[in-house]
């Protein structure tokens, strides 16, 4: 609690002011001299100094002391936390048909009593301050400290600014002054509007908090695509600005404004993983992005410059480029994003910057919040749906069982795939996952799928199928126990399986199963599928297996667009090359269409493109909303290579064959 000016001050010229009510009569010499005694005890033995007071008090007339005797018993006893006694003391003053210039601190310590009991009555008690008669810029202090968390406890914010203005004028305690003037610039950057900002700029009394304010209306120009107005505040600004603490701030904004200003209009900015976990993907998508481009510029005339920054698949990284990008190359949009952590930061980069940016994770409702990013890449859960209503309207099936890996990825398959499963009527009748780092991970799910195991509930199924082996001519020759499905069939208590993994893994999975004695089981796969791999892996095992993709691999490797690829890269366009052509076309349709010079024209671009079509994406891309998707191709296997699903060549429910 702040000090008060010293009682002897007040006992001898506090009270020469009063010029309302009546004014009392002289206290005696004898009553001066016992307050003052009073007084000097009370440093040493507070509750005797409060007993002679008292005891004064009740032994003597109302006079021009009695207020000082009241306030120091009053303060006293708040000291020593009995609140409600140190409250009645101060009414007393209040009370009293005589004058006192303690009245204003007398009202004050009731509102710092309020504070901790009422706080709805703190206003009301602060109001009837005669701030005159707080005679010290410490009572003064200590009245707007008091008053300064309730304003802001209310959202009184311009109340809370200007009493926050005043403890700044007057406060001699640096910690006092450092944290309000932090905590006032923290209301006007969280609490306010950055519109709100301008009447703080405008008012001169609050001259502590424009250069808060300042940034504040700056940003909300920015977000607001209001660049040049946001320039102008900072430049009017900038003398205040520049040997504030928020100097920083204004640096990052004064870029940003540069950066909204200038753009180079045939620069594409491409942040990709080129090392690291997922290069691999990174280098295939940079090749459909090149390979679109350049297609483009061929037939066009337009030449476009792909600035190419690596982003390990670090999420710090991938901000890292961005800056690096915008500052180096300012390019007119940025593509990346493979994975769903390194997407959300270039989505937050593209909404600060303010430039569009398509992002290229499966991850679905990425940009639902974006106001500058677009989602080109289908997402996992489109796909699960789409083969979901397949499996469940057209082939009939009722139970699926579930084969997934320890990887998110399959993970994210399994529940999207059993969400939509599930929501349409069908039952899961099993999830069995697979660790791929373990030895044998594919057999042992496999077994445990079809009840090939040789404890639980065919434990004595097992024993039985056991001795019965050892008396049959079999056994003759063989040592020890058969394993399980050397003599117990495999049990399909579903009508399908829908394996959450790859091509390669789908393959290894459908012939592992042929090893268990499960053939015809219909297969169901993810969009992965669409590779060679499931074939060269699960040879005739994976016939007749339907998945989706949003292309059909052979017929597009076929195309004038394939055949250019593969002379150009010498590799077939794989499902994440074709992702950075669907990106790449894009961005060539909205030049084709609109008349394109800078990033917020092309973003109006995007936003009034509804469909396209391309030579290198013949199925074309809808926009729905700020996400780009494909129409969707089921797909099968007959004999060995990968078609169109149709009416004619899907495996259903009743077809003969089906082990059920």
């Amino acid at each position: 609690m702040k000090k008060f000016i010293p009682f002897i001050f007040l006992l001898f010229f506090g009270c020469q002011t009063a010029t309302k009510k009546q004014v009392a009569a002289p206290a005696p010499e004898s009553y001066k001299t016992e307050l003052l005694k009073s007084q000097s005890i009370s440093k040493k033995n507070p509750d005797l100094a409060i007993a002679r007071l008292n005891q004064l008090l009740t032994s003597s007339s109302e006079n021009n002391l009695t207020d000082d005797a009241l306030y120091l018993i009053g303060d006293l006893l708040y000291k020593s936390g009995n609140i409600k006694a140190a409250e009645k003391s101060f009414s007393r003053i209040l009370d009293s048909k005589y004058a006192s210039p303690l009245d204003g601190r007398a009202l004050l310590y009731k509102a710092k009593i309020a504070s901790k009991t009422d706080k709805e009555s703190v206003l009301r008690t602060l109001r009837y301050i005669d701030y005159n008669q707080l005679q010290d810029q410490t009572s003064l202090e200590q009245a707007e400290l008091i008053r300064a968390p309730i304003f802001l406890q209310n959202e009184l914010y311009k109340k809370y600014l200007k009493s926050a203005a005043t403890i700044l004028k007057i406060t001699k305690n640096q910690n006092t002054a450092l944290t309000t003037q932090r905590q006032a610039n923290d209301v006007i950057k969280i609490k306010l509007s950055g519109y709100q900002s301008k009447s703080i700029l405008d008012d001169d009394e609050l001259s502590f908090f424009h250069a808060q304010a300042a940034l504040n209306l700056a940003e909300y120009y920015f977000n607001n695509d209001q660049p040049e107005d946001g320039m102008m505040v900072l430049e009017r600004n900038a003398e205040i600005l520049k040997g504030s603490e928020l100097k920083s701030k204004r640096d990052e904004l004064i870029m940003r404004g540069q950066l909204f200003l200038t753009s180079n209009p045939d620069v594409i900015g491409v942040i990709l993983p080129l090392t690291g976990k997922y290069q691999s993907v990174g280098h295939q998508i940079l090749k459909g992005l090149q390979h679109s481009f350049d297609v483009w510029g061929q037939k066009s005339g337009i030449k476009f410059k792909l600035a190419v920054l690596d982003s390990e698949g670090d999420p710090d990284q991938v901000a890292l480029a961005f800056d690096e990008l915008m500052k180096k190359d300012k390019p007119i949009a940025v593509i990346g994003g493979l994975v769903s952590k390194t997407a959300e930061i270039l989505l937050q980069k593209a909404d600060k910057f303010q430039i569009p940016t398509l992002v290229l994770s499966q991850k679905e409702g990425l940009t639902s919040k974006s106001r500058y990013g677009f989602q080109t890449y289908q997402s996992l859960e489109s796909y699960t749906a789409f083969v979901a209503a397949i499996a469940y309207k057209d082939a009939g099936f009722k139970k699926v069982a579930i084969l997934e890996s320890e990887q998110a990825f399959s993970k994210r398959y399994s529940q999207a795939f059993q969400k939509e499963f599930t929501k349409l009527g069908g039952e899961i009748t099993a999830v069995v996952e697979y660790n791929l780092s373990e030895r044998r991970a594919l057999p042992n799910a496999v077994k445990t799928l079809v009840k090939l195991t040789s404890s639980g509930e065919r434990e004595e199924e097992y024993k039985l199928a056991v001795a019965k082996w050892r008396r049959s001519s079999r056994s003759r020759g063989q040592t020890g126990i058969p394993d399980i499905e050397k003599v117990l069939d495999p049990i399909i208590d579903f009508d399908a399986l829908f394996i959450a993994d790859g091509a390669k893994n789908g393959g290894l999975i459908a012939s592992t199963l042929a090893y268990f004695d499960v053939e015809g089981l219909p297969l169901i796969g993810t969009h992965l599928w669409n590779d060679n791999d499931l074939i060269e892996r699960g040879q005739r095992f994976v016939e007749r297996a339907f998945f989706a993709d949003s292309y059909h691999k052979p017929e597009l490797q076929a195309s004038t667009c394939g055949q250019n690829f593969m002379q150009k890269f010498q590799e077939p366009i794989s499902s994440y090359s074709f992702n950075g052509i669907k990106a790449g076309t894009i961005i060539k349709s909205s030049y084709n269409a609109f008349n394109i010079d800078s990033r917020k024209a092309l973003l109006s671009a995007l936003m009034r493109t509804s469909t396209l079509t391309d030579a290198c994406v013949p199925k074309g891309l809808i926009r729905e909303g700020r996400n780009f998707t494909s129409t969707l191709t089921p797909l099968t296997v007959m004999n060995k290579t990968i078609v169109p699903l149709n009416a004619d060549n899907i495996l259903r429910k009743t077809d003969e064959g089906l082990n059920n």
